[in-house]
């Protein structure tokens, strides 16, 4: 990784040929943080923000193998070779530090980053160039395993998730997290910050994410426990703008792993919003699903003998709000109740198979309590409608929508 060994700040003096802000296929930063990438004169020669490009930056070449802070006041900071974040070292970015990665360029943590930035002055990783698009940088990649997770709190990361040179053991994706972390530990969490504009979206295990918003990208989202014990947090964020197949898909199958997904807004998804696969212990609770697409798919559910919670959720535009479309052999714990459909069809049992043949087989779910705009009779789908397939046990049948229901904001 980068270019050799460093120490402190792995800071240098140097040009950088065209960096600095601009518009690039409609494409800004966001209103957030925005002033933290305006260039600053660090060797006090004068030379800032010419023709709309920074001609002064300072830059983050080197690996780094000691603990190093990059103040608020300094930079932005040009990150123009891949950079190693070294186990025994943490580096911390004050708030308003803008960090600007050339193209296929990556921040790879094997020890700690701390990126506490605050609300109006946000730390920013972004590219370089000043026609800013998707995909032009790679991302963030957080291989550690060590005793303290990494955080960003108020920042805004945009326009990576593209290519990168080959590395073994380093996957492509903006934000990337490999199954590394001790049982039950959280490798990043991340908080109050705006991502956006990726390419390759997020692979992560065992991640805290809170309050974001994450729009306008192409990439999903993949939250998987790789059958280790984990522990995954989505809460409050907002998914809007993705213009991937599937937004994102929460692949949770160890026995002893718990994953949360609550109280978050998800809009859109071109066939499907988000997929569980779940054989761990799984809740789904308090979220609103909204599109505008009759085509699509809300939540699709491969079951794998877990115990999956979806709860007090609201369902609107899409075709379908939830479809069980897989199981193991075992049947799971699947609990579906006080949730609004608002959808045509509030639960739809596809032709369930075995996950590793082709057998279908009746594949019964207890739904109680639910409110269904549409009627039961045209809101399931189930062996009524196809001899092969399980029943849904809805009764009772809210009268009225759910009140308690959806995100509580």
């Amino acid at each position: 990784e980068g270019e050799g060994e460093g120490e402190g700040e792995g800071e240098g003096e140097g040009e950088g040929e065209g960096e600095g802000e601009g518009e690039g296929e409609g494409e800004d930063l966001p209103e957030i943080g925005a002033g933290a990438c305006d260039c600053i004169d660090n060797d006090d020669d004068g030379l800032v923000d010419e023709n709309g490009g920074c001609v002064d930056l300072a830059v983050l070449a080197a690996d780094i193998s000691l603990d190093t802070t990059l103040p608020s006041g300094t930079g932005p900071y040009l990150v123009s070779s891949n950079v190693l974040v070294e186990a025994a070292a943490t580096l911390t970015i004050e708030p308003g530090v803008c960090l600007k990665f050339d193209a296929g360029r990556r921040l790879r943590v094997n020890g700690r980053l701390v990126a506490d930035g605050l609300s109006g002055a946000e730390i920013v990783f972004t590219s370089s160039s000043t026609v800013p698009a998707t995909g032009q940088w790679d991302g963030l990649k957080f291989s550690s395993a060590v005793a303290e997770a990494s955080r960003i709190t108020h920042a805004v990361i945009a326009f990576g998730g593209g290519a990168s040179e080959p590395e073994a053991g380093i996957e492509v994706g903006m934000i990337f997290t490999p199954q590394t972390a001790a049982a039950g530990r959280t490798n990043v969490i991340i908080e109050d910050s705006d991502i956006s504009r990726y390419g390759a979206g997020m692979l992560v295990g065992s991640i805290e994410l809170r309050r974001n918003q994450i729009h306008d990208a192409a990439g999903e989202i993949g939250i998987e426990d790789n059958n280790s014990t984990y522990t995954a947090v989505v809460e409050d964020n907002v998914f809007h703008d993705i213009s991937a197949e599937r937004i994102i898909k929460l692949d949770y199958r160890n026995d002893g792993s718990h994953l949360l997904f609550s109280g978050n807004r998800v809009d859109g998804g071109q066939a499907l919003a988000v997929e569980v696969v779940c054989g761990a212990v799984c809740v789904v609770s308090g979220n609103a699903f909204t599109s505008t697409n009759a085509a699509a798919t809300a939540i699709g559910v491969a079951t794998m003998a877990g115990d999956l919670s979806i709860d007090l959720n609201v369902f609107s535009g899409y075709g379908i709000a939830i479809e069980v479309f897989e199981a193991s052999g075992e049947q799971a714990a699947l609990s579906i109740t006080h949730n609004n459909f608002f959808s045509p069809i509030g639960i739809h049992l596809g032709a369930v198979r075995t996950q590793f043949g082709s057998a279908v087989y009746a594949f019964d779910i207890a739904a109680p309590n639910n409110f269904w705009a549409s009627g039961t009779a045209e809101g399931i789908h189930d062996f009524v409608d196809d001899a092969l397939l399980g029943e849904v046990s809805f009764d009772p049948a809210l009268a009225g929508a759910e009140p308690t229901a959806g995100p509580n904001d």
